[in-house]
């Protein structure tokens, strides 16, 4: 008979093979995107996978996007531990990952959470860096904070090449860059090269010799260039800002972010006065007053109205009308406990064809660096028009249904009458029928 301990003893060596199997096999991973299935995976194992993963830059030659499925809808459920995201979550920022919910293909140590609506599963999304700039690329690989492999026809690398902040701006109209966290991301991706050409001018100033992919930034962009585009993007943000034009998740960012740099912004320029600073002063006061002005027009926003464009959103109500019409006739039939018929099932069939068309147009929508719940909710709002759309076409067709049952029911009635007159005129024979003859008795 096994005993306790030696049961525990092979359940964890059987873990920990499970670990090392689906570990190599994201290591090995060579397609820009792959989905891996942690149903039975406890907290801890999952913890264990994503340090045996990425605790190492991933040897790919290209940008990667590693997927685990981590739970989903009432018919699976109860194959996923409810807390392997603590377990992920933990993993990774102890590895140096960070939690963005703007991360794609193209980041680097990042990772978020999507619930995928059209498939009913809960994913995660790990970017992991790579150990070296893949052909054709250019990046700085080596050390804590470097500047990430990005491909020649990346919307980043287009827009540091960008030849002047004129067409730097250009390019971020046409990519759709528009809102406060879009322009938010862009800079925060923009910081790690301005910090690549700063040391590229300090070793070129002390005559020391640069790397091949320091070369290559060097060649394609300059340090005052990215300044002036950093400079524009933070220009963009303020008036987004001063004209109160934020999400209510923008807004909460900005209050949540500026309230230590004001606090600390308050003790310096209390310093400043004890030391009879007054010029310091004077610029600490002006930057204590711009971002309590910020923060004024901030929590004065109201959220704007972010929609597809039309062409877009006028195809995604469409098809959503046409999800919920599919839909519909699944619950009636089930309701009825009747069969579907070979048309409905054909109609329930193209249910994934729908979905999957409705999820291509939105994703040739998104803005560069567009969050997946950001578009999610420019896609809601073309949903909400196909719902209602759908609301109306239901209530019409409900309405022709009772009408029609009306018609019946009053021809029924007008059919039973006239055979009912009919029988009621042949015992009399006569021209006045059984009515005359009760009256004749008179």
């Amino acid at each position: 008979r096994t005993s306790t301990p030696r049961l525990r003893q092979l359940v964890a060596r059987m873990s920990e093979q499970k670990v090392a199997g689906l570990a190599k096999a994201v290591r090995e991973q060579t397609d820009k995107a792959e989905e891996y299935d942690l149903d039975n995976y406890s907290e801890e194992a999952a913890g264990e996978l994503m340090t045996a993963c990425f605790a190492q830059p991933h040897p790919a030659g290209a940008p990667l996007r590693c997927s685990f499925v981590i739970g989903g809808g009432k018919s699976i459920r109860g194959r996923y531990d409810p807390n392997l995201y603590r377990g992920i979550a933990a993993a990774l920022k102890a590895i140096g990952f960070d939690e963005d919910s703007g991360a794609s293909l193209g980041s680097s140590a990042a990772f978020k959470s999507q619930h995928d609506t059209g498939r009913n599963v809960k994913v995660v999304h790990v970017f992991p860096p790579l150990a070296h700039a893949p052909d054709g690329q250019h990046g700085d690989a080596a050390g804590e904070g470097a500047a990430v492999p990005l491909a020649a026809d990346s919307p980043l690398y287009r827009l540091i090449e960008a030849e002047n902040v004129e067409t730097f701006g250009v390019l971020c109209e046409e990519g759709g860059v528009r809102t406060y966290a879009q322009l938010s991301r862009l800079l925060k991706n923009l910081a790690p090269y301005i910090a690549l050409l700063k040391r590229v001018d300090e070793k070129m100033m002390g005559g020391q010799p640069l790397s091949p992919a320091e070369e290559a930034w060097a060649a394609i962009t300059t340090t005052d260039s990215l300044a002036a585009k950093a400079a524009h993007v933070q220009m963009g943000m303020k008036g987004l800002v001063e004209r109160g034009e934020l999400s209510a998740a923008e807004k909460a960012q900005l209050l949540r972010t500026t309230a230590p740099k004001l606090e600390a912004l308050e003790i310096e320029l209390a310093a400043a006065r004890s030391e009879g600073k007054e010029k310091r002063v004077e610029k600490l006061a002006q930057q204590r007053d711009a971002l309590i002005a910020a923060r004024t027009s901030a929590e004065g926003s109201r959220p704007p109205n972010r929609a597809l464009p039309p062409p877009a959103a006028a195809e995604v109500a469409k098809l959503w009308a046409q999800v919920l019409a599919v839909r519909a006739i699944e619950a009636s039939a089930k309701q009825a406990n009747q069969l579907l018929s070979l048309e409905q099932a054909r109609q329930v069939g193209q249910l994934p064809e729908l979905l999957a068309r409705i999820d291509a147009i939105a994703e040739g929508a998104r803005g560069w660096f567009e969050s997946d719940e950001e578009l999610g909710a420019r896609v809601a709002l073309a949903k909400g028009a196909g719902a209602g759309a759908h609301k109306k076409a239901a209530d019409r067709q409900a309405a022709r249904t009772s009408q029609s049952a009306g018609w019946t029911t009053s021809g029924s009635t007008a059919r039973s009458l006239g055979a009912a007159k009919k029988t009621a005129t042949k015992p009399g024979g006569g021209k006045g029928g059984a009515f005359a003859a009760l009256a004749g008795d008179d």
